[in-house]
């Protein structure tokens, strides 16, 4: 893909806006949560929901849509009424369901699953993902001071009476959609990178909750945006260019403030 088509074609820059702003501000919940892991559990679970869709001939997008809210049920569940721990969960779910998509995926059409692409992006996909990004965004910004709340302190949540096991649920399924709308642009086995990088560049410097929202934010669009100019110029896959980006821009941010620290 060269300039001038990528200038025709503003579905991967729409998709890549939505995914910059919306994942990295789930990401700050997640790093809060200690739940990195959690996020590739979801995408392995609707690689299986790919796998099933091409198999019996069913829509994509709505077979990667009821399977990430599946997964967030069943996860949400499971976490609440297993016996394990969920990493034990996670563990189960990912080899799972990574094992069953692998299998059932056509070879062809198996490394773009992986790792995402644009040229199969549509209509449908940039209506999606900006519908899920502005339902994200707007859920997580309006119930700031409660989901912070019971990611760092459930305990004290439950004493204000904040029902904890309820704004639990509502952040695995904004996680699990979260992660769906990013699968085609980045692919299921890069896509938590994107929601946990940014976040984490952020919290470099970032000592307060809502500040640290709002750099994850910006180092998201950067990533998003500059990946894919890259991707472009490169022909380079999406996914893997995308998160090299913002892995560059992390270390980046880690050693200017490391020799800020150290010269202050």
């Amino acid at each position: 893909m060269n300039w001038l088509e990528l200038l025709n074609n503003i579905y991967p820059i729409l998709i890549s806006l939505s995914l910059g702003l919306s994942l990295p501000l789930i990401g700050v919940f997640v790093i809060l949560r200690r739940e990195a892991l959690l996020s590739d559990a979801v995408a392995h679970i609707i690689l299986l929901g790919i796998a099933l869709s091409i198999t019996f001939k069913i829509n994509a997008l709505l077979g990667i849509l009821v399977f990430a809210l599946l997964a967030g049920l069943v996860i949400s569940y499971l976490k609440g009424k297993a016996n394990l721990g969920l990493d034990a969960i996670i563990g189960v779910f990912f080899t799972t369901s990574l094992a069953l998509g692998s299998l059932l995926i056509p070879s062809e059409e198996l490394l773009e699953t992986f790792l995402g692409g644009v040229e199969n992006l549509t209509r449908g996909d940039v209506l999606l993902s900006t519908v899920l990004a502005a339902l994200i965004i707007i859920t997580l910004l309006v119930k700031f001071r409660s989901f912070a709340f019971t990611s760092f302190a459930p305990d004290l949540a439950k004493v204000d009476k904040i029902n904890v096991k309820k704004y639990e649920m509502v952040f695995v399924l904004l996680l699990s959609l979260g992660v769906a709308m990013g699968i085609k642009l980045v692919g299921t086995l890069l896509i938590s990178a994107l929601i946990i990088i940014p976040a984490a560049t952020a919290k470099l410097f970032s000592f307060q909750i809502r500040t640290m929202t709002g750099w994850s934010m910006i180092f998201g669009l950067l990533s998003v945006l500059l990946g894919l100019v890259t991707t472009t110029t490169l022909q380079s896959p999406p996914g893997p260019t995308i998160i090299l980006v913002s892995a560059g821009i992390f270390f980046l941010t880690f050693v200017l403030t490391s020799i800020f620290r150290k010269h202050h």
